[in-house]
């Protein structure tokens, strides 16, 4: 028997996430945005990054995704929105502003990936039609859906999320310290960031305070000298 030898230009170079053709074909695939498309790119860097493995545990926050050339906010949360809803990933773990140990990064599983030992779910075969996958993209734009639907349905986890634009870094890829500005959170009604903004300008008017004390107490000592 011969001895069948691989043919070297058939190799990949290199990390690569398969996406079956199967998948590429199907109405889901064909009415996702091109946010929702850079999003999803963006999680398989992620899956990469950990080596293939933590599939549902994949964290990717609003600072990754901008960083990766989605700036606006509400361009991010709509595509993260489209790609729960037409079953390609699931928001395993909705992610969480605040100040220090109280910030969490969302974890994403891909659906048409292996995840905890398990096979592909693959809840984005269960959209038959373009007409069904516009109408539900339709659904999603609507004012006030502004938590993750699960993934392949319209239904919406009653957890209270809400979209913080600004969570820690994903630690496996781009990841450096935020500064104070950065991790300002967004509210649609200030919330957290009218709170910095109070205090920012508490210290001011303090520093200001102890400038002016400072101006007069030399100004004092000069003409005592006097």
């Amino acid at each position: 028997m011969k001895k069948q030898h691989s043919n070297p230009s058939y190799k990949i170079d290199g990390q690569f996430v398969a996406r079956r053709i199967e998948m590429l074909r199907s109405p889901a695939f064909r009415v996702l945005s091109l946010s929702g498309r850079r999003i999803l790119d963006r999680i398989e860097i992620e899956h990469a990054s950990h080596g293939g493995k933590d599939n549902g545990e994949l964290p990717v926050t609003f600072a990754n995704l901008k960083r990766f050339g989605i700036p606006n906010t509400h361009d991010i949360g709509h595509g993260i929105r489209e790609l729960c809803v037409l079953g390609f990933v699931e928001l395993t773990r909705p992610g969480r502003g605040g100040n220090g140990e109280f910030r969490t990064p969302n974890l994403f599983r891909l659906t048409y990936l292996p995840a905890n030992g398990k096979r592909p779910t693959d809840e984005w075969q269960n959209i038959r039609t373009i007409e069904d996958a516009k109408q539900i993209v339709r659904k999603i734009r609507t004012p006030g859906t502004d938590s993750y639907p699960k993934p392949g349905t319209d239904s919406y986890p009653k957890t209270g999320h809400v979209f913080l634009p600004e969570t820690p870094d994903s630690p496996g890829t781009d990841s450096y310290p935020l500064s104070r500005k950065d991790l300002a959170i967004y509210s649609p009604k200030g919330g957290i960031a009218q709170d910095h903004r109070h205090q920012r300008e508490q210290r001011r008017a303090r520093r200001r305070a102890h400038a002016r004390a400072a101006f007069l107490n030399r100004t004092n000592a000069k003409g005592d000298s006097q």
